[in-house]
């Protein structure tokens, strides 16, 4: 007996079990790359903010002049790769590390005998909370010069 032929739509290729895990082995690839290289540049820019702070706190600490500063921020700008050497350099000052967490400075409408509570000191951290008026403002420092209500400068 002859067997009945076939009618009908072709059917699909038969995909190699193998060549299906290799393509999703290839996007896997590529979508671990992508997240690598993000994170990576987000630690760069991380990097880059820690690296500013630290010049920033060798000027308030009179270690760096502010034409010092700017001429390390221009190196950071040239050479994104220059963090380490211009970490070396805040070391050798002894520069303190940057805080783990830096946060984009909250800017205040303030003025002379503005009331003030302080927070987020890391140095002084007995005053944080302490409450005070704003006396003047220091330009080197880019900050106020605050009296306590309890007296202490």
């Amino acid at each position: 007996m002859q067997r009945p032929r076939e009618v009908g739509l072709p059917t699909p290729p038969v995909e190699q079990p193998d060549a299906g895990r290799e393509r999703s082995r290839r996007a896997l690839v590529r979508c671990v790359t992508i997240v690598r290289v993000q994170a990576r540049l987000k630690r760069a820019a991380m990097m880059k903010k820690k690296v500013l702070w630290r010049c920033g706190a060798a000027v308030r600490s009179h270690l760096l002049t502010e034409e010092q500063e700017k001429e390390l921020q221009e190196r950071i700008k040239a050479d994104s790769d220059g963090y380490d050497d211009i970490s070396e350099i805040l070391d050798g000052l002894g520069v303190p590390p940057a805080p783990g967490q830096l946060q984009e400075p909250q800017v205040l409408d303030l003025s002379e005998g503005a009331a003030v509570r302080t927070h987020g000191l890391e140095v002084e951290s007995d005053l944080n909370g302490v409450e005070g008026v704003c006396e003047r403002w220091l330009p080197d420092r880019k900050r106020w010069a605050v009296r306590f209500r309890d007296g202490r400068p």
